[in-house]
């Protein structure tokens, strides 16, 4: 019984932690998706995009984010209202010993306006289960021969708003929106009446041409904030080149200093990789960071294609 309490206990402040952190990627701009639901269909008609983010190297039991992502385009012959976008992805987040995994679909409405902008609304609807994490199992301890019991949290809503043009985009989104209440049995567990905390993200990036077109500017500013916490604020600067390759700058505030490369692998492929190093003292612990993300799209843009003045023919490597 005693180690029942402990394993409660260090359970409990596992997941007041888990509450207090979202998903995060150094490549906001690339895995715009996992953030936000409206930006499927903002660009080719079908994407694939898989990856990894692997944090705080060097440490027992970092947190490790892998994730598969998919986008639809649909837009009718002639309509020049609006067009559709649609998605799925997965995800599983290890965060010491605790595992979620999560299964999101997606649907988005992206309305023409006036001057080149667009404004779109998306949802993502599903659900996530909680649990021990393998590092956690011990055989021997029955505190921690429990992995198979879950907590299920379904199911679970993700607004996204979009607001965007060919030169600019503005990103809200909302993740654990809808609070759920964290139960084993129904024992709570975790403080704040077990529930999940809301977790706020904003996008905003501005592009700006080279007068040869040959060099695309994207300076971008990322916000990320549980709601009763300090936001973690990046501040980011991408480089592309004829749309083939990608340099990139951003640093996090009280946090970490992140380099970027992006290569246009073919014209249906690309490659997206990042390395951070903490500026905050975890860096004496575990400094670095890594990011991996692939992306594949079966239908690529032609370079005969009005809109390749955007540079990338990939979709999300669009600077």
């Amino acid at each position: 019984m005693r180690c029942i309490f402990i394993f409660l206990a260090c359970l409990g402040v596992s997941f007041h932690l888990f509450s207090q952190q979202t998903t995060r990627y150094n490549q906001y701009l690339l895995c715009n998706y996992l953030l936000n639901p409206a930006s499927a269909g903002t660009n080719n008609k079908l994407e694939f995009m898989a990856g990894q983010h692997r944090q705080w190297i060097g440490l027992a039991d970092a947190p490790t984010t892998t994730f598969f992502s998919t986008t639809y385009t649909y837009r009718s012959n002639f309509n020049y209202r609006g067009s559709h976008g649609f998605g799925a992805f997965v995800e599983q987040d290890k965060r010491g010993m605790l595992m979620t995994k999560s299964v999101y679909a997606s649907y988005a409405y992206h309305l023409f306006l006036s001057s080149g902008l667009k404004l779109a609304f998306g949802m993502f609807v599903g659900g996530k289960s909680v649990g021990l994490s393998a590092a956690a199992y011990n055989y021997y301890d029955p505190a921690m021969n429990q992995t198979r019991k879950m907590v299920y949290l379904f199911p679970d809503f993700i607004p996204g708003f979009r607001l965007y043009s060919k030169s600019m985009s503005l990103d809200i989104s909302v993740r654990q929106l809808v609070r759920g209440r964290v139960r084993q049995s129904g024992t709570q567990i975790g403080t704040s009446d077990s529930k999940q905390i809301p977790h706020l993200y904003i996008t905003y990036g501005q592009k700006f041409y080279s007068p040869t077109n040959d060099f695309v500017f994207f300076p971008s500013i990322h916000i990320q904030s549980a709601i009763n916490t300090r936001p973690l604020i990046d501040l980011g600067l991408m480089v592309s080149y004829h749309g083939r390759l990608g340099v990139g700058l951003a640093y996090t505030y009280n946090n970490s200093v992140t380099s970027i490369l992006q290569l246009q692998l073919m014209k249906e492929a690309f490659i997206g990789i990042s390395s951070s190093f903490g500026t905050n003292n975890l860096r004496y612990v575990a400094s670095n960071t890594t990011e991996i993300v692939l992306g594949f799209t079966p239908v690529a843009k032609s370079d005969k294609d009005p809109g390749s003045r955007r540079v990338a023919r990939c979709p999300s490597f669009d600077y």
